[in-house]
């Protein structure tokens, strides 16, 4: 730095050193309260911003479909097909109708993308709504009550962790070891949300518990099968996208009845 810029730098400090303080302290705080909001941000997500610890939004997914049928054993015939191809193969019934849905995805564009090359099934794509859910429960504390909301909102994180998995095991980027490996891990994290939750369910009167719990033990048995069916069949497409439909139509089931 030349010495006429850094002399002038002094200059500066010496007539202004009463002002100076306050703008460095003004400034770090500042500082201080940004990174704090973005952190914040990172590690909870909006509803943590809003300070709203009683409710959540709702979400969507988006189920390919491979036909649709007004008989179960139509469903059943087609998704035996669909099954052999590695398909998931999961027959969905809801609104008087059966669907064969193939796999489930987080983007819509992606689903009807896919539906569009399938030029042997009579695809369309369905929207699964999760709607907004309320966790205010008279007779728990904040704490139990975070409890609960984190073993709700865990199911998110088991979709997405699925779905990466399933989309390397197509790929061939992970083996089926591997990928039994993470599902067994994401079978045990479950475990440990519904056993938190049966314990609360003891402490409350409020029946979505029970409703959390049943279908949390249905998710587990799900993921405990098909970490056992990665092992002893090689149709890997199949098994763990059907797990995967399972347990995104598990999870909608309890959404729509504890909402």
């Amino acid at each position: 730095m030349p010495k006429k810029y850094a002399s002038g730098i002094k200059l500066i400090k010496r007539k202004n050193k009463f002002w100076m303080i306050p703008l460095v302290l003004i400034t770090l705080c500042v500082i201080t309260l940004l990174s704090s909001g973005i952190s914040s941000l990172i590690k909870y997500g909006n509803i943590s911003v809003f300070g709203n610890l009683s409710k959540t939004g709702s979400y969507e997914l988006f189920a390919l479909s491979l036909g649709t049928f007004e008989f179960e054993s139509q469903a059943v015939e087609l998704a035996s097909t669909a099954s052999v191809q590695g398909a998931g193969a999961y027959v969905y019934a809801h609104d008087n109708v059966f669907d064969v849905i193939g796999c489930i995805y987080s983007i819509e564009d992606e689903a009807l993308s896919v539906a569009k090359n399938m030029q042997s099934y009579s695809c369309k794509v369905i929207k699964l709504t999760y709607p907004k859910l309320s966790y205010q429960y008279k007779d728990l504390d904040k704490t139990q009550i975070v409890s609960i909301k984190d073993g709700v909102e865990y199911l998110k994180t088991l979709y997405k962790n699925m779905y990466d998995n399933i989309m390397q095991l197509d790929k061939k980027e992970i083996s089926n070891i591997a990928c039994s490996n993470s599902f067994n891990y994401y079978k045990s994290v479950a475990k440990t949300h519904v056993s938190n939750i049966m314990k609360l369910r003891n402490e409350s009167s409020d029946v979505r518990l029970t409703q959390i719990v049943n279908s949390y033990i249905k998710i587990v048995d799900s993921l405990d099968n098909c970490v056992t069916q990665l092992l002893q069949s090689n149709n890997y497409g199949f098994v763990t996208k059907h797990t995967l439909c399972e347990i995104c139509i598990y999870t909608l089931q309890m959404y729509t009845t504890i909402k």
